[in-house]
């Protein structure tokens, strides 16, 4: 089982959807109703609370768990949308149609395992696009990271089920991969894992998206719509348009 599988049963409450990053999709990706499609959409938080508003969704994952979660929330809140257990770098292969707009949050490109990939799936991700579409892009800001050497995290906890999640780093010698290890206590359960991601630099990603085809890029450090920061911001977010 994989380590988001493991925690699908709680993962709401650790990444809960929150309404200042619905607000800010709303506003970078244009008002209902738009066909939007939601990249790694763990158990469909976001993709749902944007159905509800009217929005024509889709949404994919490459975690079978968390799409079943996802699908499950989806029945009794009588939300329609499409839901799809596919991985990013497979997102050509499993999507049809175009889209008028797309996000991937959560820190999940990084997931990819090179930056090569990483560049792929931006460059698949172009194609389905229709021609004024619109993406948004978050991760951590690695800038910060690398240049403050933030080891750890800060712990997630919920005293009403007995729950705490921990999360710090290790990056390697040569600065090319960042071990994401994870301890998550449930009452007597307790599950660790370590996950390998790629600590992409804001201005490797942007040279990235430019080299693919997106135009019009901004760049956030938060989803208030505040500047970018290097040294201080915790999100490093991308908003284009094709």
């Amino acid at each position: 089982m994989s380590f988001y599988s493991s925690i699908a049963s709680c993962y709401d409450y650790i990444f809960p959807a929150y309404g200042t990053q619905i607000t800010f999709l709303q506003k970078t990706l244009g008002q209902a109703p738009k066909q939007l499609l939601d990249i790694a959409c763990g158990t469909g938080s976001y993709a749902l609370a944007l159905a509800k508003l009217g929005y024509l969704m889709t949404a994919l994952d490459a975690d079978a768990g968390m799409i079943e979660s996802a699908k499950a929330k989806a029945d009794i809140e009588e939300a329609e949308l499409a839901l799809i257990h596919c991985s990013m770098e497979n997102i050509k292969d499993c999507i049809e149609g175009h889209f008028d707009g797309a996000y991937c949050i959560g820190n999940s490109i990084v997931h990819l395992e090179t930056k090569e990939k990483i560049k792929g799936f931006l460059k698949d991700l172009n194609t389905i696009l229709k021609a004024d579409g619109k993406f948004v892009v978050q991760i951590v800001n690695y800038d910060r990271v690398m240049r403050h050497n933030v080891t750890e995290l800060p712990p997630i906890t919920n005293e009403e089920i007995g729950m705490q999640f921990f999360r710090s780093y290790r990056m390697n010698e040569d600065q090319t991969q960042v071990a994401f290890d994870t301890k998550f206590h449930l009452k007597d359960k307790v599950e660790e894992h370590t996950t390998m991601l790629i600590p992409l630099l804001k201005d490797e990603l942007e040279a990235m998206l430019v080299e693919v085809g997106y135009k019009n890029i901004e760049c956030y450090g938060d989803f208030e719509g505040v500047p970018f920061d290097a040294d201080a911001s915790y999100h490093c977010i991308f908003v284009m348009s094709k």
